[in-house]
C-alpha cells in the first residue's frame, strides 16, 4: 500500500481515509513518502473518532505541519458518495469487513473516477461470506466470474469475488497491482481472521 503510493505520479496530494485512531498508515506516508498530502479522515464509531481527534491534536505539530486533516465523524460512503471526478491522488479504505457491505460506495468510487489517473485504491476486506444481503451479492458476482477467473486458479470464493467485482466495475481505467492475503490478531485471538489487502491503481 506505501509503496504504491510512494511509486505514484500524482497532481492533487489528498488522500481519504479510514485511519482508526493511531492512523499509523498516515504517519509512514508523512515520514517516509511526501509532507504535501492533505488528509481526509473519516471515522463512525464515536469513541474510535474522539479518541483519533485527541491524537491529532498532540501530534498534528510532528505529522501535519501545516496541513491538519480535515475529520469526519460519519459514513465514508457520505464523503465517497459526493467527491467530484479526480479528486482524491488515493483512497486508503482499511475497512475489515466483508466487500459486500461496502459494494454500492466502490462502484460509485470506479464509475465516476475519484481517484486522479496514476492514484491508488487500497481495500482490506474480511474473507468470510456470513448469511445476509453480502451473500446474496457475492453469488451475484461469483457467477459473473467464470470467463474472467477459472475456478481452479483462485483460493476461494471471497477472492474470485473481489477480482471479478473489480475487474467489471474497474474495467480498462484501473488495474489490481497487488494482493496480499494475512491474519489479522490485534483482538489476541489464537488464530486471527482471514484478511485480504488489496491494491488497485488508475491507470487511464
Amino acid at each position: 500500500m506505501v509503496e504504491a503510493i510512494h511509486n505514484s505520479e500524482t497532481k492533487n496530494f489528498k488522500i481519504l481515509s479510514l485511519p482508526a485512531e493511531h492512523f499509523e498508515i498516515e504517519k509512514t506516508i508523512y515520514q517516509d513518502i511526501s509532507r504535501k498530502y492533505r488528509y481526509v479522515m473519516c471515522e463512525r464509531d464515536e469513541l474510535t473518532f474522539d479518541r483519533l481527534k485527541r491524537n491529532i491534536k498532540k501530534q498534528k505539530a510532528k505529522y501535519f505541519v501545516g496541513k491538519t486533516p480535515s475529520l469526519y465523524f460519519g459514513s465514508i460512503a457520505d464523503i465517497i458518495l459526493n467527491a467530484n471526478k479526480g479528486e482524491y491522488s488515493h483512497l486508503i479504505l482499511d475497512y475489515c469487513g466483508q466487500i459486500g457491505t461496502f459494494h454500492e460506495e466502490l462502484r460509485h468510487t470506479f464509475r465516476n473516477d475519484i481517484i486522479e489517473v496514476g492514484g491508488t485504491l487500497s481495500l482490506t476486506f474480511n474473507k468470510r461470506i456470513t448469511p445476509g444481503p453480502s451473500t446474496l451479492f457475492c453469488n451475484t458476482i461469483d457467477k459473473l466470474n467464470t470467463y474472467q477467473i477459472p475456478k481452479g486458479q483462485d483460493n476461494g470464493k471471497t477472492m474470485r469475488v473481489i477480482k471479478t467485482f473489480i475487474n467489471r466495475e474497474g474495467g480498462y481505467k484501473y488495474d489490481i497491482e497487488n494482493i496480499f492475503e494475512y491474519l489479522d490478531n490485534n483482538d489476541g485471538a489464537k488464530k486471527g481472521a482471514a484478511m485480504v489487502l488489496v491494491v488497485v491503481r488508475r491507470i487511464k
